[in-house]
Order: structure tokens, then C-alpha cells, then sequence
């Protein structure tokens, strides 16, 4: 879910640039951890985006 109130967003936020440091971590099995995280979230999503899905974090992508 998309958060509504300032500290959703706070927390959201936080969790988003966390997400982003994860770049530092070595490859799991030749794959990026950030690339498997998208992945996952297309198929568990069929593709789709919304409040539900995961695709909020990876827009500050990096």
C-alpha cells in the first residue's frame, strides 16, 4: 500500500534508500539483489502496478 500519512512516508522513504544501498552487496548467483527484488515483483504481480505491488520502491532505482 501507498502510504497516506507522514510517518508511512517517512518509514517508506527510509525503507526506499535502504533498498538502494543494497547496490553494495556482492551478486547472488550472477544476478543483482536489486534485479531479483524487480523480478519478484513482476511475477508476483503478473506485470501489474499498483498499491499493492512493490514497484514503488525502484523509482529511485540506482
Amino acid at each position: 500500500m501507498l502510504p497516506k500519512s507522514d510517518y508511512e512516508l517517512d518509514v517508506f522513504n527510509e525503507y526506499k534508500d535502504e533498498f538502494n544501498n543494497m547496490s553494495k552487496f556482492d551478486m547472488y548467483n550472477g544476478y543483482m539483489v536489486q534485479d531479483l527484488f524487480y523480478y519478484y515483483s513482476m511475477i508476483s504481480n503478473y506485470g501489474r502496478l499498483g498499491p499493492n505491488s512493490l514497484h514503488k520502491i525502484f523509482e529511485d532505482y540506482e
